[in-house]
């Protein structure tokens, strides 16, 4: 309600199903929200897609969180987020004005503060989505895998010396040019930055094949954003 103060088209998007759906829904009539917020009800990984890509920001405002593993899943998708401080990704995943921001638990006017500086920071839109792209790329289920080896290999011998993990997929240098919008980001681990993926079906000509079998391009056309539209 706060936002929409200052901003009179914002909207949120409420994703997910639940036993507090009608009380949400009371609640956002009761405070004249109707057009403001939506519930949109549980979604797919294709639909999700869709949503991180018009997205101002992905806002998890948990109060208990191990981790907050859809941070990952929207920052892959180029999303920036803003994450209560109680999840345990923060640290880690939520870099200040660049790939999001945090905010204290249950605070809602921090939470209102961060909605507010979150429209000001990622104003440029490709760029934040690179942000995020790129940050990600350390947490590619390859490198964890590569992580936990090398881990594993440091207890049964903690003598040895511990150099970085020969596995590690080295960035990918996609040939640059342009292909359809129906192009979307690699969720194959790959570690190219600035880059786009899909199967090598098709464009065999002009793409570079990557370390984890896919093919990848950087598609000028194509800008890469977030979800969840504030």
């Amino acid at each position: 309600a706060q936002i929409q103060k200052d901003h009179p088209d914002v909207r949120v998007d409420l994703i997910g199903a639940g036993p507090l759906k009608d009380e949400l829904k009371s609640m956002i009539e009761a405070a004249g929200l109707t057009r403001h917020v939506r519930l949109l009800g549980s979604m797919d990984i294709r639909q999700l897609a869709v949503q991180y890509a018009k997205a101002t920001a992905m806002i998890l405002p948990s109060t208990s969180e191990p981790w907050g593993l859809v941070v990952n899943e929207a920052m892959s998708h180029g999303c920036p987020c803003i994450v209560s401080d109680i999840c345990g990704c923060v640290p880690e995943l939520v870099v200040a004005a660049k790939t999001g921001f945090s905010f204290r638990a249950s605070d809602a006017q921090d939470l209102h503060q961060k909605m507010m500086a979150a429209c000001i920071a990622f104003k440029n839109r490709e760029e934040t989505s690179m942000n995020c792209i790129e940050h990600m790329r350390r947490f590619s289920p390859q490198n964890a895998a590569c992580q936990i080896i090398e881990g594993c290999k440091s207890i049964l011998n903690p003598n040895r010396s511990t150099p970085r993990p020969s596995c590690f997929l080295a960035p990918c240098r996609p040939r640059f040019t342009d292909f359809p919008r129906s192009t979307r980001p690699c969720w194959n681990g790959c570690s190219s930055t600035a880059a786009w993926c899909r199967s090598s079906i098709g464009h065999r000509r002009r793409a570079v094949r990557c370390g984890t079998g896919f093919v990848c391009w950087r598609a000028s056309s194509v800008r890469p954003q977030g979800a969840l539209p504030l």
